[in-house]
């Protein structure tokens, strides 16, 4: 259960960076 909760924190961040990181273009072009 714990690993399961680390991994998807993990998957979470991932998705967060990749998801500011877009904003980030938006925002430049």
């Amino acid at each position: 259960m714990e690993n399961r909760q680390i991994t998807g924190s993990r998957l979470q961040s991932r998705l967060w960076g990749v998801r500011g990181s877009i904003a980030l273009l938006k925002n430049l072009n």
